[in-house]
């Protein structure tokens, strides 16, 4: 009987005996007592039972946290009113030209980068701020650093930036989407056509000068004018 439970005990822990091992055969059938009264011994008992809850599973998605109730003010705005703003905004700065001022240094950069962070933040930490925040942070840029007509400078860059933060942390988002659709307007109307001759010297000086970056953006300019006029001629 306990040579059987010691060849038994030798299966389960994959161990070798020989005949000097064999001198407390009382504790190692008392162990083996054990091992089968252990979970990891019916281990392969319920292995059906476990794959079966894994295949019931299958393709389920995981439970995601609700998104938190916009429940805050932004400034002297309510947060429906802020949230509509930011919507209405997004939807036309993403359809301006390229036109911003690099971030100028100083006291005026580093409260843009807080404002920025902590839009970050109140999406990353599920805030009152979650459902906007990202939108939020998508038109800060080209809101506040939409560079006027005219050449700029670091002291004029910098006090543009901080006039439009304090309209941005006050909420007045209709005012700085004002401000920037205007610039946008006057950028297409400072883009005069040439005739033939002025763009064909243009473009033989630019290759002439190895600048053949600029010469795919004439190219570009002109074949969108040329599209545009066919579909107005079509039209007509």
């Amino acid at each position: 009987m306990k040579q059987q439970y010691l060849l038994a005990l030798q299966g389960e822990k994959d161990m070798w005996f020989d005949a000097s091992m064999l001198t407390n055969c009382d504790s190692l059938i008392s162990d083996f007592a054990k091992l089968q009264s252990s979970p990891a011994y019916s281990i392969s008992d319920n292995a059906d039972t476990k794959s079966t809850a894994q295949i019931q599973n299958l393709g389920e998605l995981p439970v995601f946290p609700p998104m938190s109730l916009p429940i805050f003010k932004w400034g002297s705005r309510d947060a429906a009113d802020f949230i509509s703003d930011v919507q209405v905004a997004y939807g036309v700065v993403t359809k301006w030209r390229k036109n911003v001022f690099k971030l100028p240094s100083g006291t005026a950069g580093k409260k843009f980068t807080q404002a920025l962070t902590r839009l970050y933040l109140a999406w990353a930490e599920c805030s009152p701020l979650e459902s906007i925040a990202l939108k939020a942070a998508a038109i800060m840029v080209p809101l506040l650093l939409q560079q006027p007509m005219g050449k700029g400078n670091h002291r004029a860059n910098t006090d543009h930036l901080l006039r439009r933060l304090a309209l941005w942390d006050d909420g007045c988002i209709a005012e700085l989407l004002k401000e920037g659709s205007t610039i946008q307007k006057q950028l297409n109307v400072s883009r005069k056509s040439l005739d033939d001759s002025s763009l064909a010297k243009r473009f033989a000086t630019m290759v002439f000068n190895n600048n053949l970056k600029r010469c795919d953006v004439i190219v570009v300019r002109e074949s969108e004018g040329l599209s545009s006029a066919c579909e107005r001629f079509d039209c007509e």
